[in-house]
């Protein structure tokens, strides 16, 4: 009796675990591949076989690493390629592919071997340059080591393919990619100098037109990558007008205070050092000065100008040239620009 029952155990065992090797799913495999039917030949592979297993042919890891790929299941094909890389070489992949005896053990390794390496490499560059797939820092930094290190190996053998450095020049490509749309703040002070036509009006009086200077002491917001910058900023100060009345009497001692703000949007050059674009300023002017009959005179008006922009860098200052026409009193304004950056990563 005892007996018997074991016998049933045995019998139950063989019939519940997975075999190693089933030659006839692989072959279907195999035509369903060639079928350009990859998604149902990784099905087939994954219903027959374990991946993990350390008993199973290279052949098998390395169609249905191929399957994976070119159904673009990319995750599938690195873990597919990484459990049958390690499973033949434990430490996989080496730290160092230039050793004379990790080259020589490479080199006698065989092709299926270093076709799952280059299956792998592929893998993981298509997962690295995803950008439906969220990957944290720490993980795609650790992602892109891998691609480093299984490329190194594999460029110690004669598999070395276009297809694996194509592979690293994509992973060099993203990085110059997302390096370029990196955004980055810098708040930088700055002193400016502003002139424009204005129409002060004052009360009783007429006046013909005023050319204001006036310095202005500020700062300046910028937010941007490599291709583009938005920024804002402000500025407070006091200079001097010319005043025409209508009368003829004419005044070059007025006096002149300016509240100004701004917002930009540039386009960057090619090296990053210039960039040109437009911007919307807004001023509180506040203009004093004398009468043909020696009265003082007052106007405060806010005006809005929208002007051209041109920006140099020249390491570690900043200059801008805006030259454009007051809206809602039509007249020319130009200003110049100096910064210097307190704080910011550009």
């Amino acid at each position: 009796m005892v007996l018997k029952t074991l016998a049933i155990l045995l019998m139950a065992f063989s019939f519940a675990k997975k075999p190693a090797f089933d030659s006839s799913a692989y072959d279907k495999a195999v035509t369903l591949f060639q079928a350009k039917k990859s998604d149902k030949a990784l099905a087939v592979l994954e219903r027959a076989y374990r991946f993990e297993s350390p008993d199973l042919p290279l052949k098998v890891s390395a169609l249905a690493a191929q399957s994976a790929l070119a159904s673009k299941r990319w995750r599938s094909a690195e873990q597919i390629a990484d459990s049958a890389l390690r499973a033949n070489w434990p430490q996989w992949p080496p730290a160092d592919a230039s050793n004379p005896e990790v080259a020589t053990r490479l080199k006698g390794m065989p092709r299926l071997f270093l076709e799952l390496v280059q299956s792998t490499v592929m893998a993981k560059s298509q997962r690295y340059n995803s950008t439906l797939e969220d990957i944290s820092g720490p993980t795609r930094e650790s992602l892109k080591n891998e691609i480093r290190l299984n490329s190194e190996a594999l460029a110690q053998t004669e598999a070395a393919s276009e297809s694996t450095q194509a592979s690293l020049a994509r992973v060099r490509e993203h990085d110059e990619l997302m390096a370029r749309q990196e955004y980055r703040y810098n708040l930088s002070i700055g002193l400016s100098y502003w002139t424009w036509e204005d129409r002060p009006q004052f009360t009783g009086f007429q006046t013909g037109r005023s050319m204001v200077y006036t310095p202005c002491l500020g700062f300046s917001l910028a937010y941007a990558n490599a291709d583009y910058e938005w920024s804002g900023g402000g500025c407070y100060g006091a200079g001097r007008s010319d005043l025409l009345f209508a009368d003829g009497h004419y005044d070059n001692y007025a006096s002149e205070k300016l509240l100004a703000g701004f917002g930009s949007v540039l386009a960057k050059l090619a090296d990053g050092r210039a960039g040109f674009g437009v911007e919307a300023d807004f001023m509180d002017s506040t203009i004093g000065g004398k009468s043909s009959n020696g009265s003082d005179l007052s106007d405060e008006n806010q005006r809005a100008a929208l002007m051209i922009v041109g920006r140099f860098r020249l390491s570690p200052l900043e200059i801008k040239f805006k030259g454009g026409t007051i809206v809602s009193n039509p007249g020319a304004i130009w200003v110049v620009e100096l910064y210097y950056p307190i704080f910011g990563d550009f």
